[in-house]
């Protein structure tokens, strides 16, 4: 059965605990289960039909008629997506569900606890807990018959829905000052005062920006709000089994989302976050660097998440979608919005060396919160290195409205705004990194940081070519893992790109769980604070490698042959071929071995 433990670890030569969790799922994983929690409006028709539009059915919950369900979710798409292929038995589900209801997916690994969710589910009961396999909310999108003759003359029926996950991100914005004077419709007058709230307070840093952004374009919570009140901004309505099936009062998308804003703390801890007094907005100590005066242009006929990408300074900060552990050990979707948490632990000396002599704030990479996965659950796995990542050359171009003259590009270049490998460069060619940044406001008197902001970004995206990535696919994780978090294997830690879950039926008639991780990122966990260290530069012989991983995971095979002919004697090998370690290595000849 999965088990989900968090585990404090000391790692050797990092400068803080990583916080890990466990994935310990038994290998004889045979009977996987999911349920679809289908909350359904009883009104679909809003223009000609006076019943109320939040009136609601009963839950209808699904637990055997699917024979697929797929989620998937990517930091480089804030929209995950839900795929599921219905049987159309006494059930006509090209009725029972509709465009506009929501849904919600368990997926588990034994047919017990698909009961108890169930249960839990028609009584209204909350079903996102930290073992209840919670894989996401969604609202449905498309539900299409199709209908095919087999080559028997059999027919198949079935149903298939697709839905979105954090669907009120595709909305568009759109904002008219003179349709605002006149109309109370919702969303169209929400950045009326945006001048008066944002601007004139100065709040022109990125958090304040994309605090802004999500209440103005998601709406908050009414608490106590005044008719006319300029500062309370509606919010779109859910009905109220979707809350009570997170374990939540509200009636608003505002009150369902959980927002992180800020630099990924040092803390050792999952979340390391603390909430704000009002709203679900939660934030750390270390600000979002970037700030930047904006127009009403900014909120014409754009999507609400790329006006959000938009204020983030996304060149130096990431904003992804997720469905999160949240401090109390439920699961809720969640958006983040971060600084790109890729430095090294050698970071503060390799910024020193560039002529950085404060100190910048950062994340560690080494110290994003982590998942252990077990190789007895894993399938398969494609993980190498490719010459696409190398990066030896690093500018960052400060860009404004302003006209000060220490933002000009000239100026810029003098004060050194650029980062460079010189001897990877004579080795490869150039391989530039260039990017234009517009939150650099310096203001009369502050300090350009396009210095700084290039040595933070080089320190990310050098010897790229030297980390690890890829794919591999487990049984099915029935933990709320997500992208954004790390994942450790063999040693190394790896950046969680993108997961797939799927389930359902194959052509024998057997049960299937199977999830699929895309990785990026990975550098061998030893890494310290006065060299990185990377993987597979060691064991260059196979024996030493197979022995290696004897001890530690058991993940490969356990056979090995040497390529060194010239050493066997009568049939047999005398000596085993090795080389000297890539890992720091000394000058040493063609021919050295150790």
């Amino acid at each position: 059965m999965a088990v989900l433990k968090p585990v404090q670890k000391v790692i050797k030569g990092n400068i803080a605990m990583a916080f890990t969790q466990n994935i310990n799922i038994e290998s004889g994983q045979t009977s996987p289960g999911y349920v679809l929690t289908f909350i359904r409006y009883s009104n679909r028709d809003t223009v000609n039909y006076a019943l109320s539009s939040e009136i609601t059915r009963k839950p209808f919950v699904v637990v055997n008629d699917a024979v697929s369900v797929g989620v998937h979710y990517s930091k480089s798409d804030p929209i995950p997506t839900l795929s599921c292929s219905l049987k159309q038995g006494d059930i006509n589900y090209l009725t029972a569900v509709h465009p506009g209801d929501y849904v919600f997916v368990n997926m588990v690994n034994w047919e017990n606890k698909t009961m108890e969710i169930r249960q839990k589910a028609l009584a209204g009961q909350p079903i996102n807990g930290k073992n209840d396999g919670f894989k996401g909310l969604f609202k449905i999108l498309d539900v299409n018959m199709t209908l095919a003759v087999g080559s028997n003359g059999e027919k198949n029926y079935y149903v298939n829905v697709t839905a979105r996950g954090f669907d009120e991100f595709n909305n568009v914005l759109y904002f008219n000052p003179a349709l605002a004077e006149l109309t109370d419709i919702a969303f169209l007058n929400n950045f009326k005062n945006w001048s008066d709230k944002v601007q004139t307070k100065g709040s022109d840093n990125v958090e304040e920006l994309v605090k802004e952004a999500i209440k103005r374009s998601i709406g908050e919570e009414s608490v106590g709000a005044v008719k006319g009140d300029l500062n309370q901004v509606p919010a779109y309505v859910v009905p109220k089994l979707v809350p009570s099936l997170l374990g939540l009062s509200t009636r608003t998308i505002s009150g369902i989302n959980k927002y992180y804003l800020g630099i990924w703390p040092a803390a050792n801890s999952y979340n390391g976050f603390f909430k704000l007094d009002k709203g679900d907005f939660y934030k750390t100590n270390m600000e979002l660097a970037g700030s930047k005066k904006v127009s009403f242009e900014s909120f014409q006929n754009v999507k609400v998440w790329s006006l959000l990408q938009d204020f983030s300074n996304h060149q130096l900060n990431e904003s992804y979608t997720c469905y999160r552990l949240a401090p109390d050990n439920r699961v809720y979707p969640s958006i983040i919005v971060r600084q790109k948490p890729f430095n090294t632990n050698h970071f503060e000396n390799f910024a020193g060396k560039e002529g950085i002599n404060k100190s910048i704030n950062h994340t560690k990479f080494l110290n994003l919160p982590r998942w252990k996965i077990s190789p007895d659950i894993i399938t398969s796995l494609n993980i190498g290195r490719s010459d696409h990542g190398r990066i030896n050359f690093v500018v960052v171009n400060s860009k404004t409205t302003s006209v000060d003259p220490k933002i000009q590009d000239a100026a810029q270049i003098v004060l050194k705004n650029y980062v460079a490998d010189k001897k990877d460069i004579e080795r490869n060619g150039r391989k530039p990194y260039i990017v234009n940044c517009y939150y650099d406001y310096p203001g009369a008197s502050a300090e350009v940081r396009s210095k700084e902001w290039a040595v933070l970004i080089a320190d990310w995206v050098f010897n790229g070519h030297l980390k690890m990535n890829g794919t591999i696919q487990s049984m099915g994780i029935q933990e709320p893992i997500c992208v954004g978090d790390n994942l450790e294997l063999d040693n190394v830690v790896y950046h969680i790109e993108s997961i797939t879950h799927n389930i359902g039926i194959d052509a024998n008639g057997s049960k299937y769980f199977r999830t699929n991780l895309t990785l990026s990122y990975g550098v061998d966990l030893n890494s310290n604070t006065s060299i990185p260290i990377y993987a597979e530069m060691d064991n260059t012989d196979s024996f030493a490698r197979r022995k290696d991983d004897f001890k530690k995971e058991k993940l490969l095979p356990g056979f090995s042959d040497s390529q060194d002919w010239p050493s066997r004697k009568d049939g047999e090998e005398v000596r085993e071929t090795k080389q000297a370690s890539f890992t720091n290595p000394k000058p040493i000849s063609d021919s050295e071995v150790d």
